[in-house]
This record gives structure tokens, sequence and C-alpha cells, in this order.
């Protein structure tokens, strides 16, 4: 996997954090 996917997956699971708040 590219490393600039990488990133964007982080932020992604974070965003999915905040939705399960």
């Amino acid at each position: 996997m590219p490393l600039e996917d990488r990133p964007k997956s982080g932020r992604s699971l974070e965003s999915d954090i905040e939705r399960l708040k």
C-alpha cells in the first residue's frame, strides 16, 4: 500500500471513532 494511503486510513479511523462517540 502507498504511504499516502496509510495516513488517509489513520485519519478515517479517527473520524470513525469520533462518530462512534
